[in-house]
């Protein structure tokens, strides 16, 4: 397992090098309750100050590692932290900047929604969907994601909360406008209407 690797008074600073986890940290959606920071291995560590929320993540992260959809990770009681493992895998916000084959960022953009649409399966409901707690293996396309702070289950099986694919598509819409890209943009529009009519 790993160990903190701050000081207690300097984890909740916004003085993250990496991007990533500054990115997390920014769309995070919480109260100041969790803090990501990366470690000298790669992994990104998240830091909890609400003991509640901890013990809650830790149950979805196991329901949902059984399923396959979240990365390896590891458990911290003594220190609450849960540190994310990536191993092969990158966040999809890295992908995309790597991306130059449009054919091929088409087929990203189906998988992605079509995994997104796929949670119904599992009750789940993510609550905070975006380009960096998305990852990817860029091999197999495989999808994956993390961050369960704002995730619940549902109480009826099979059926779909729109939250997820809405908060995925303006974190995809943020990125593509940014990038001035505007036939993603067009595609991203046109599938986003055959999910939600």
């Amino acid at each position: 397992m790993l160990t903190k690797t701050s000081t207690k008074n300097n984890i909740f600073k916004q003085d993250i090098i990496d991007s990533e986890c500054c990115l997390l940290n920014k769309w995070k959606g919480t109260f100041g309750t969790t803090f990501y920071e990366k470690a000298g291995n790669n992994h990104f560590v998240k830091y909890y100050t609400n003991h509640d929320e901890f013990a809650c993540e830790i149950i979805l992260h196991q329901y949902l590692s059984k399923k396959r959809i979240t990365i390896d990770f590891d458990i911290d009681l003594k220190n609450k932290t849960l540190s994310y493992i990536p191993n092969n895998k990158i966040s999809l916000y890295n992908y995309l900047q790597t991306y130059k084959d449009y054919s091929m960022l088409q087929v990203l953009l189906n998988e992605l929604f079509a995994f997104v649409y796929n949670f119904k399966k599992y009750n789940f409901v993510h609550g905070n969907l975006h380009i960096v707690n998305i990852f990817i293996n860029p091999k197999t396309f495989k999808l994956y994601t993390i961050d369960f702070t704002h995730s619940h289950l549902l109480p009826k099986q099979g059926s779909l909360n729109n939250k997820d694919l809405n908060s995925l598509y303006k974190s995809l819409k943020k990125y593509f406008t940014q990038k001035i890209d505007c036939k993603s943009i067009l595609y991203l529009d046109s599938l986003m209407s055959t999910y939600i009519h």
